[in-house]
Parts: C-alpha cells; sequence; structure tokens
C-alpha cells in the first residue's frame, strides 16, 4: 500500500521514492544512478573501500557516522550497486 515516485533525467531513472503506507511521509530513497553520490564522493559503480568507520555484513554496508544510508555493493569487486537512505 505504499507509494513509489520515480525521479527521472530524461529517460533514465535516478532515484525512486518510497512513501509509508499513509502516502504523507518519504520511507527510503533508492539511488540508482552515478550523478548522484554521498558527501565522500562516491556513487553507484564506485569502490567502497574498507575502513574503520564503515560497518559491513555479507552486501550491505553503513559508516558509522551515517546509520540512515545503507550501501548494497558487489561483494566481490566491493562496487556500489545502490544506495537507500531511510528514517527520514
Amino acid at each position: 500500500s505504499e507509494m513509489i515516485y520515480q525521479m527521472k533525467r530524461g529517460e533514465n531513472i535516478i532515484a525512486q521514492i518510497v512513501s509509508d503506507p499513509s502516502g504523507k511521509k518519504i520511507t527510503t530513497i533508492h539511488i540508482l544512478s552515478p550523478l548522484i553520490k554521498n558527501k565522500y564522493d562516491q556513487g553507484i559503480g564506485d569502490p567502497l573501500p574498507l575502513t574503520n568507520t564503515l560497518l559491513c555484513t555479507a552486501e550491505e554496508c553503513r559508516y558509522r557516522d551515517e546509520p540512515s544510508i545503507l550501501y548494497r555493493i558487489d561483494s566481490n569487486q566491493r562496487t556500489i550497486r545502490e544506495i537507500t537512505f531511510s528514517r527520514l
């Protein structure tokens, strides 16, 4: 029962915005384009190097100082496949 909005640039989807069941609040934003970067200038397709501030389990990583941002990575190449902002 949630609503999903797509943000596009031309024909390319750059993000999906997901609402809560009421449709009044944003619950998550899924970044799907390399055009949008984080504060470390990392985006889709970029490597996510291991650091002391990065917590990873299997194919998901989070920086300690940014717990609301989830990075889905390719576990073999350690490149970012998707960035999700949650608990907005």
